[in-house]
């Protein structure tokens, strides 16, 4: 087994409040999600591609009540720590790519949080272009990620991220 799931197995009941503690360090996910609604102020279908334990979705399902949201990740975890409403919330382990194909141009904002710096340099097209063809013609994007630089704090992601 991998050291990232052992470790956070380690922390049992306590494991949601000491991801978000962690993640804390690395970014405030409720200044990011007003910079997002000042952006994208009224969605009805939302994609969230890499939506990992689910910590950014219960944001856009708090911040988009009436917004039908799919939330997707190769992991079979997807979700795993979702702490949000659960209405209209879907998570689901599949492709950007496998979503592009059944549901073409239907989401009218499609969000990408750290997921870029994962997919192999030559992949990295693919998705971007599955992106594209599912959102709707009037859809938008929102795209965040991060670099590799030779900087203490991009050390610590690049360890945490992998072995965390």
């Amino acid at each position: 087994m991998p050291i990232g799931p052992t470790i956070r197995k380690l922390f049992g009941r306590h494991e949601p409040a000491v991801a978000a503690l962690y993640r804390s360090i690395y970014i405030d996910l409720d200044a990011y999600l007003r910079q997002i609604r000042a952006w994208v102020p009224a969605p009805r279908r939302i994609l969230e591609v890499g939506a990992g334990e689910g910590a950014v979705t219960a944001r856009l399902a708090r911040a988009y009540p009436d917004a039908e949201i799919l939330a997707i990740d190769i992991t079979a975890s997807v979700g795993r720590l979702y702490a949000g409403p659960h209405g209209k919330v879907t998570f689901a382990q599949t492709t950007v790519q496998q979503v592009a194909r059944d549901r073409a141009g239907q989401f009218d904002f499609v969000i990408l949080s750290d997921v870029l710096h994962h997919v192999p340099p030559e992949m990295r097209d693919d998705i971007i272009a599955a992106l594209r063809g599912c959102l709707a013609a009037d859809g938008k994007l929102v795209f965040k990620d991060w670099a590799r630089t030779r900087t203490p704090i991009h050390w610590m992601c690049l360890g945490s991220d992998r072995y965390l």
